[in-house]
Order: structure tokens, then C-alpha cells, then sequence
């Protein structure tokens, strides 16, 4: 019956007249905030994360549960090391394009299941990042793409086909051993005649998602004085405005973002309910963290590799280490590096 009754409101909805002043059929929207019940303490492979939603309703009005999203506080931390030293080095002055978050924050996310008054409605199945992240971008347009890209941690355009590499492990590596897709500064012009297919071709996707961070160890040099003193937001109040951000500190860098995932695009029965005065529900996500460690060859050069690495993801690994080349000067490695290590975790 309320199933019913919501469907009608939804129709009743999208047939009222809209103008800009009158643009929905809600008189007002409120939001409900809850924090999870792990108390801060997550996992350090498939961090469990749980919510019991039921506490989020209220008998004097009615809730959306189609409009219900979850914010991921993260943190991204690497650093360059030297085995043979037995330290780390000092960052890349280019280390804020080190590390990115994978197109979609649905990538975060492992597996989803949801309980409704004692019912499971959606256990857990795996990798259902690859699944709906699938079914996102099969239905979104090319303006769908630029217009809400930002709200899903997708950049304005899919992942470049043209920066592709391929090296086997005889040969010599420049991004990689295997296929690569991890360059996301362009390195040379490929539409001249006597250059090769693709030669030199950047990954268009990752640039665009790692310059949304701002650099505060190079305040104003990307940001043409936006930021850091003299400008319009200090370093602090980026902070205290939850604006996504990259730091160094003690030869390790860190990037910290917010990400929001609406739950009716992971799974279906989100989008379905309807409006409800009252419903009790629990919903338990496994997320995906861990840690790379990635080798390093030919540092402070421009023939900079990675030629292999370990990982602790059990799963799928949510972020891309990326192709940092060129000397100290250039923004790439110092010569003494042999070895990344980068991970990204839940953080408070």
C-alpha cells in the first residue's frame, strides 16, 4: 500500500508545473545526518562500515530514502624510499599527481547489504563497484558526464584509450611492465607525421581528477594565487570547508577528499522505496583499502619505470599510482629512490 501511495506522489510530482522559484513539489527539505557504528575503528583490508538507518527517520514527516548518500572521509598517503639507505627521500615536487582515486568513488565500495525489518532485501555480492560503476556510465550521456562529474568523483571525460602502454619485461620500461594506462602529463605531440601511433599521449581522465586537489605545498603556482596567503582561501580554511587538498610532512605526502556516493546508484532497492514515515533498515558495506608497493627504476631521468609491485587489496585497489618521469628538477624522483610505497584508508 504505501508502495502505492508513493508511486502516486511521484507522478502527482513530476506532472506539477516547475519554475525557478517552485522547482519541486516538496514545501521543505531537511536532512538527517548518522554517523556509522564502527566508532572510527575500520580494518586495514575490506574495512567493514555499518549503519543502522532506522534511527535516521522521524513519525512527523516523510523520507525520501531515493535522496539517502553516504560520505567516505579519505586519506591517501605515499612516500619515496630508498631500501638501500633505509629511508624515505624527499617528496617529488610534482608528488600531488602521484596518486588519484580510480574514475567513480563507487570503486571504494566491495560489496553492499541491506536489511530491512529483519529481511535481507541485498546481500553481499562481490565487486559490485564493477558492476554498478558499469551501469552508471552505460546510462549517463556525454553531458550527463560533464554536468555531474564532480558529485561521483568521475572526471569530464572516460579514461584515454591513446595513453595506453604495453612493455614486456624484456624490454625496456617506461610506466610499466604489462599494459599501463597510468601517464597523466602528455609527453609529446602524436598527430605530427613522423611520430608514432600514440607515442607520448597523457591519460586526459587522471590529469582532470588530480588537479581538482590543491597543491598547498605550491599554493598559487596552479591555482594562479587562489589559494594560500593573499588569496581567497588560506590552507585553513580549505580544511575547515572540506575542500579536497594534498600536503607533505615529514618526507610523506597526503591527500584527504570527501567522497559522495548515492546509494540508489549501488543498489536498486534505494532507488525503489519511495517515501516512508518510518522503516527500520541496517545497511553493511565491506570497502576497499589497502596498500601498493611499487619498484622503482631509473629515478631523476627521463627513462623513470615501475617494474613491479606488491599489494595488500584483497580486492579491487580503488586509487592508480601514476607515472612521475623527468629529474629532481621536473618534478620527478630522486635519483636515490628505488621504491613507493602508497595506500589510502578511512580516516576521521
Amino acid at each position: 500500500m504505501s508502495g502505492m501511495h508513493s508511486d502516486n506522489y511521484e507522478f502527482a510530482r513530476s506532472s506539477a508545473p516547475q519554475s525557478v522559484k517552485d522547482y519541486s513539489a516538496f514545501t521543505d527539505k531537511q536532512w538527517n545526518t548518522k554517523p556509522d557504528t564502527s566508532g572510527g575503528v575500520y580494518q586495514s583490508q575490506n574495512s567493514i562500515v555499518e549503519f543502522d538507518i532506522g534511527s535516521l527517520f522521524r513519525s512527523d514527516a516523510y523520507f525520501d530514502v531515493s535522496d539517502m548518500y553516504i560520505v567516505l572521509p579519505i586519506t591517501m598517503v605515499a612516500c619515496a624510499y630508498d631500501t638501500g639507505g633505509g629511508a624515505t627521500e624527499t617528496p617529488p615536487t610534482s608528488g600531488a599527481s602521484l596518486c588519484t582515486l580510480k574514475n567513480n568513488y563507487q570503486n571504494l565500495i566491495h560489496s553492499m547489504e541491506l536489511i530491512i525489518d529483519g529481511k535481507t532485501i541485498h546481500d553481499h555480492q562481490r565487486f559490485i563497484n564493477m558492476y554498478s560503476n558499469f551501469k552508471m556510465l552505460s546510462s549517463m550521456t556525454p553531458s550527463d558526464l560533464k554536468s555531474n562529474c564532480t558529485n561521483f568523483g568521475m572526471s569530464p571525460e572516460l579514461d584515454n584509450h591513446k595513453s595506453m602502454n604495453f612493455k614486456n619485461a624484456t624490454g625496456a620500461s617506461v610506466s610499466g611492465y604489462g599494459i599501463t594506462n597510468n601517464r597523466p602529463f602528455d609527453t609529446s605531440a602524436s598527430f605530427q607525421q613522423t611520430v608514432a601511433q600514440n607515442s607520448g599521449k597523457g591519460n586526459n581522465a587522471i590529469l582532470q581528477r588530480s588537479q581538482r586537489i590543491v597543491d598547498t605545498t605550491t599554493l598559487g603556482k596552479e591555482y594562479n594565487d587562489l589559494f594560500g596567503a593573499g588569496g581567497l582561501l588560506t590552507a585553513d580554511q580549505l580544511i575547515s570547508e572540506y575542500k579536497p587538498y594534498y600536503k607533505t610532512e615529514s618526507n610523506f605526502m597526503y591527500w584527504f577528499d570527501y567522497a559522495v556516493i548515492n546509494l540508489k546508484y549501488v543498489l536498486d532497492a534505494f532507488a525503489k522505496i519511495g517515501l516512508v514515515k518510518s522503516l527500520s533498515m541496517r545497511l553493511k558495506m565491506y570497502v576497499n583499502t589497502g596498500a601498493v608497493a611499487i619498484t622503482i627504476n631509473n629515478p631523476n631521468g627521463a627513462t623513470t619505470g615501475y617494474s613491479a609491485f606488491t599489494t595488500t587489496f584483497s580486492n579491487t585497489c580503488p586509487f592508480t599510482v601514476n607515472l612521475l618521469s623527468g629529474d629532481v628538477a621536473s618534478g620527478g624522483f630522486s635519483a636515490a629512490t628505488d621504491l613507493c610505497n602508497s595506500c589510502w584508508f578511512i580516516s576521521l
